[in-house]
This record gives structure tokens, sequence and C-alpha cells, in this order.
């Protein structure tokens, strides 16, 4: 299943990777060579950018969604999904909710 908005990162050289390329093939965060990004942003489905994270020089760029699935007891039917997404650096990470809302947050908890 495709997260809503996904990763793409960009370098000071103007090279950019995304988490999904235009041609359809994938890619995971161990491709990313965090301690060079410049920017790392969210796009959604159409490519558009909406969350914008500008890595400060001498820090290392950090990625990773929170997925939360609420199962019944009985059945184990699903009743509930959620996700929070987490990007910036050691100390200063964007939590981005489903919602669309978005907190500044010291740690990753």
């Amino acid at each position: 299943m495709r997260d809503p908005l996904t990763w793409i990162v960009a370098y000071p050289d103007g090279a950019t990777l995304a988490e999904y390329a235009p041609d359809g093939s994938e890619h995971g965060w161990a491709e990313v060579r965090a301690n060079a990004v410049a920017i790392l942003a969210l796009q959604d489905a159409m490519g558009q950018l909406v969350v914008i994270v500008e890595v400060p020089t001498g820090h290392t760029a950090e990625f990773f969604r929170r997925r939360t699935i609420s199962l019944t007891i009985e059945g184990g039917q699903e009743v509930q999904r959620s996700s929070v997404t987490y990007l910036g650096w050691d100390g200063a990470y964007l939590c981005v909710y489903e919602d669309g809302s978005v907190a500044l947050r010291p740690h990753k908890d």
C-alpha cells in the first residue's frame, strides 16, 4: 500500500532521489545519503511538494513513519489504520499527520 505522502530529497549539487521515481521504481531510505541531504520534502500523489524541510549543513536527515493498525479482538478484523510521518534531523522533527496537521517536536516520541 502506497502512502499518500512520499519523500523526495535534494542534494547540494541538485541531484534528487524520490521514494517513487517517475518510471515506477521504488527507493528505500537506506539508499539516501542522509548526511548529504540539503532538502527533505514530502510530495502528494500528483508530485506536488506539500512539505519542505531544509536540513542544516552538518546534520543528518532522518525520515520515518509510524503506522498504527487497530484490530478487533474477535476475528482480527481491521478497524482503523493511521500513520504519522516524521522528517527532519536530530533534535528537530516535523510530524505530519494524516489530517494535514503538523507539529514540530524535539524528539521522535
